[in-house]
């Protein structure tokens, strides 16, 4: 009885052989249903990605909504420097660039929006226009102070994200939530 036991627990738990089928199969035949599968699989990817890819290898970039209309604004306008070889010029106003960044004083959120005005010589080739300020996210939506304050809020204080998130729903956009 002890010897059928053993020989069940070998079955059962002893070692075995990870073969893929029996060797009375055919390698050709597993081949050509791989092939398959693997080209079935390259038309579905070739399908999804159409729509998707552009030319240049890219993501598109995700359109932005603005922020919540009750926040405060805060602008600051950027003008470009003065050069030496356009002392004198008169410029005139083509476009700007703006962007809004989110950012936070203790328990009141604001939204500074950042100016950058275009300008072009009459009766002269070119364009100038300031740099844009250099930011801890370049091109990110939250300001200096809105990542320490959540830093301190998450580590000093262990305030998880979510709790964050919940503590101020009246001021928070939906937008600024992704």
């Amino acid at each position: 009885m002890t010897q059928i036991l053993k020989a069940f627990d070998r079955a059962r738990f002893g070692r075995r052989s990870e073969k893929l089928g029996s060797p009375s199969t055919d390698d050709e035949q597993q081949a050509f249903v791989f092939e398959e599968i693997e080209t079935g699989i390259a038309a579905i990817r070739a399908q999804v990605n159409k729509g998707r890819e552009r030319p240049d290898g890219k993501r598109p970039p995700r359109p932005r909504k603005g922020f919540a209309p009750h926040l405060e604004r805060v602008e600051v306008v950027i003008e470009p420097e003065e050069l030496p070889e356009h002392a004198g010029k008169q410029k005139v106003l083509i476009g700007e660039d703006v962007s809004e960044r989110l950012d936070v004083m203790p328990a009141k959120f604001r939204v500074i929006v950042t100016r950058r005005p275009k300008y072009a010589f009459k009766n002269e080739d070119g364009v100038i226009q300031a740099p844009a300020p250099a930011h801890i996210i370049e091109g990110g939506i939250p300001t200096e102070a809105l990542l320490a304050q959540i830093a301190v809020s998450k580590y000093a204080d262990g305030l998880p994200l979510y709790r964050q998130e919940a503590i101020y729903p009246a001021t928070r956009s939906t937008s600024t939530a992704s």
